[in-house]
């Protein structure tokens, strides 16, 4: 009985030596242990198991925060939580509405003034590739894709036709700014690039028109990083992407004719995404 004592007595003593640390994982899962040290971006540690001491290791990125003593109130000196660090790579795939700032003369028949603004709306598609310095600062790539379409039935069966698709792609700088829970992040982003226009339209009794344009685009952007999981993010944001054509080619019947607009004048292709996005962080 003596010695079952004392074994109880030493493995109470051995798991409270080692359990006066804490170590929280991004999944909010508590470690109570012994931190031995923190070396090449992993926190080695000591776990106090069935009476035995097992040493294990995590990385950093895995981590949501650690503390010393945190089992042993009165040793306050060595406090110090980490913050996570952030992957380098971000990835993103996303899909929302979309809406175009087309502007309408309202002195035009009711049902084209219909036809036009129910144009301004449709869905988008893209994706992002960025690579950042540090937990801050990043270069990447962008691609938008978006389309609307209408269909607008006139008096004696006339219909009009329209399916409108634009595409911008192009190089930017980004900033992120994380959240002090360590949740989530606020991603800012401005890339200037390509952005084209193409206009597919017909109208009953006469050929099928097709117009098409290109020109720079500006694309500015605000989204959150929502952490759902160590590597993958759900991301709600919004962009804006701002541009205008002067000039574009008139395709009818295999003819192709250049219309220049007078000074002054621009096909407006301004819009504002609102999107849902996969963020991968590898």
């Amino acid at each position: 009985m003596k010695n079952i004592l004392l074994l109880c007595f030493f493995s109470l003593i051995t798991s409270f030596s080692f359990s006066q640390d804490l170590i929280v994982t991004i999944g909010h899962d508590s470690i109570e242990c012994k931190i031995d040290e923190i070396y090449n971006n992993h926190i080695y540690f000591n776990i106090s198991s069935k009476g035995q001491i097992k040493s294990s290791l995590l990385p950093l990125n895995r981590i949501e925060y650690y503390e010393y003593g945190f089992y042993n109130p009165r040793d306050t000196s060595s406090y110090n939580p980490t913050p996570k660090t952030l992957s380098p790579l971000r990835f993103s795939l996303n899909g929302g509405i979309s809406y175009r700032s087309i502007p309408v003369d309202n002195r035009l028949p009711s049902q084209i003034v219909d036809h036009i603004k129910a144009l301004r709306l449709g869905f988008t598609l893209g994706g992002s590739a960025s690579y950042f310095f540090n937990d801050h600062v990043g270069v990447g790539v962008k691609y938008i894709f978006n389309r609307s379409k209408n269909k607008e039935t006139f008096p004696n069966d006339v219909t009009l036709e329209e399916t409108i698709m634009m595409n911008f792609v192009g190089p930017g700088i980004l900033v992120r700014l994380k959240s002090q829970s360590q949740k989530g992040a606020l991603v800012l982003g401005g890339r200037f690039g390509y952005l084209d226009y193409r206009n597919n339209s017909s109208l009953t009794g006469y050929y099928p028109v097709r117009i098409t344009g290109d020109t720079y685009g500006i694309n500015f952007s605000v989204g959150y990083d929502f952490n759902v999981s160590s590597v993958a993010c759900l991301n709600l944001q919004v962009d804006i992407i701002l541009g205008g054509l002067t000039e574009f080619q008139v395709e009818e019947n295999g003819m192709v004719s250049t219309v220049q607009l007078p000074n002054g004048l621009k096909e407006d292709l301004n819009r504002i995404d609102l999107t849902l996005a996969l963020v991968i962080n590898p």
